[in-house]
């Protein structure tokens, strides 16, 4: 199991207090435009900094998406 070094948390910790601000403070986009930007970079960071990206979905996922949506 790979650990993430303390600057890289450091790092996603800052980020994430950014994002939060971004989506909940400001007025720059639609409110779900901006969630959406928010979640891809972080997704994209925790994939750099090495995050699993094989994740194989059961069947019960694509229902309970639907569903929530």
């Amino acid at each position: 199991m790979k650990r993430i070094s303390p600057s890289g948390f450091f790092l996603v910790l800052a980020g994430l207090f950014a994002g939060w601000y971004v989506v909940f403070q400001t007025s720059v986009l639609d409110f779900w435009w901006r969630m959406f930007l928010t979640t891809l970079v972080f997704s994209l960071v925790v994939i750099l900094l090495g995050g699993k990206r094989n994740v194989v979905p059961n069947r019960y996922e694509s229902p309970l998406i639907i569903y929530s949506a």
